[in-house]
């Protein structure tokens, strides 16, 4: 019987300076559907890995410079944490019984959720921007085909990786941190065999998409819009109907639409979570058909 693990991990700070803080890893099973995803008593604790960005030096508490060393900390820490997943995928499962059978649960790490910064640390890529040869983690593709709507990725594998190791310079053209990753581990069960652990880091859709590519398409509707005086009219009488239409979904009796918010106007971006952003954008969708908004949009 197949059982597919989904880990997550995320750093939670306690303290104002970020000195109190550790990374919990969670697990789920990929059987679980997603409102039990949902809920908190449908993960379990898998270990926690410490601050290893601080050392103490006498009484007082000094930040350590964000290097390779703590990159290498990190994996040490998952590598234990690994330690038992590795155990019963070499005994060759855990026997149990389900619905009166007798079978084999067969333990995988299906995939891998949490935000851009800690997956990058999980595959031990560079967190940076344009200026990497390649500034995502899991393909060679450059900082100007980033945008593209249909791009040709030409994704990387632990092969890949490996032959970069012979030396430091190798390792920074392929924007990866010199390190062991757990990962790598024999035993360690993944879902994909070919691209290893890099297919398996999932996008952060959070900020990706709800915090960032959502926010900057209402940045640039504004600023079509108000290129013009009869465009500015167009963006009060949008208003107008976005705050309408708000209140007529509040009384809808279909609750699986996206969640909006018209507290401050559509587009004033600030007091607006990110889910509600991009009800918004929904809403944007259903007002440009009404008949108020279609004819001076399309004209």
């Amino acid at each position: 019987m197949t059982i597919g693990l989904i880990i997550f991990g995320n750093k939670s700070h306690y303290d104002l300076n970020g000195a109190l803080s550790t990374i919990p890893i969670s697990f789920t099973l990929s059987c679980f559907n997603k409102s039990a995803h949902n809920r908190v008593e449908f993960w379990r604790p898998l270990a926690y890995i410490p601050n290893l960005s601080y050392a103490k030096v006498g009484d007082q508490v000094v930040q350590k410079q964000e290097t390779e060393e703590s990159v290498e900390d990190e994996h040490r820490c998952i590598r234990v944490a690994l330690k038992s997943l590795i155990e019963v995928h070499r005994r060759g499962g855990i026997a149990t019984t389900f619905q009166d059978k007798t079978v084999i649960l067969k333990v995988w790490i299906h995939y891998i959720i949490g935000d851009t910064q800690g997956n990058n640390r999980w595959v031990a890529h560079y967190n940076g921007s344009g200026k990497l040869n390649h500034p995502y983690r899991d393909c060679m593709c450059p900082y100007k085909d980033l945008d593209l709507p249909n791009p040709k990725c030409e994704y990387i594998s632990p092969e890949y990786v490996n032959c970069a190791k012979v030396s430091t310079a190798k390792m920074k053209r392929v924007s990866k941190h010199n390190v062991d990753i757990a990962w790598h581990d024999d035993g360690v069960p993944l879902s994909d065999l070919i691209h290893g652990i890099y297919r398996m880091v999932t996008p952060e859709l959070l900020h990706t998409t709800s915090e960032g590519i959502t926010e900057y398409m209402f940045e640039v509707l504004k600023k079509l819009l108000s290129a013009t005086e009869a465009g500015s009219a167009l963006i009060d009488m949008i208003e107008l109907v976005h705050k309408k239409l708000h209140y007529d979904k509040s009384r809808n009796s279909k609750r699986d639409l996206p969640r909006t918010a018209a507290r401050t106007g559509l587009f004033k971006l600030s007091q607006v979570g990110a889910t509600e952003r991009r009800g918004n954008l929904f809403l944007i969708l259903c007002l440009s058909y009404t008949d108020a908004i279609a004819d001076t949009m399309l004209s």
